[in-house]
């Protein structure tokens, strides 16, 4: 990477003896350096699907498992996202339908936006 002028950044931060989270932080979406062996198989799960929605589709099953028959609350569950934006419109249906409440942190564009449009048609019809 230092060929290409690229300067490698190390994390200085340290996991405050949460093993999760120093785990999360080390192997996070680095497919190659992923421990064959953890402690953590209950906790964290790789979901692959067909095509984007059937992979959301699978995760939206998976958490109303964990809603619905663990008993685990809605705020300990986590679902992460490399490039995100690829599925945000996908996530936003699916888990609405399938009831889950969530916070999704993505940036969209305004006329994607349900709301917005409603209100540039009603201007548009109103003029």
């Amino acid at each position: 990477m230092k060929k290409k002028d690229f300067i490698p950044i190390h994390s200085r931060e340290k996991d405050n003896g949460n093993k999760l989270s120093g785990y999360l932080s080390r192997y996070l979406f680095n497919e190659k350096k992923i421990e064959k062996k953890n402690s953590y198989e209950d906790a964290v799960a790789l979901i692959v699907g067909k095509n984007r929605e059937d992979e959301i589709i699978q995760i939206a099953k998976k958490i109303k498992t964990l809603l619905a028959e663990k008993n685990v609350p809605p705020n300990a569950v986590c679902v992460a996202f490399h490039l995100i934006q690829n599925y945000s419109g996908i996530i936003r249906d699916v888990f609405l339908q399938y009831g889950i409440p969530f916070n999704l942190t993505d940036r969209f564009s305004l006329n994607t936006f349900n709301p917005v449009i409603s209100v540039i048609n009603v201007r548009s019809y109103g003029d």
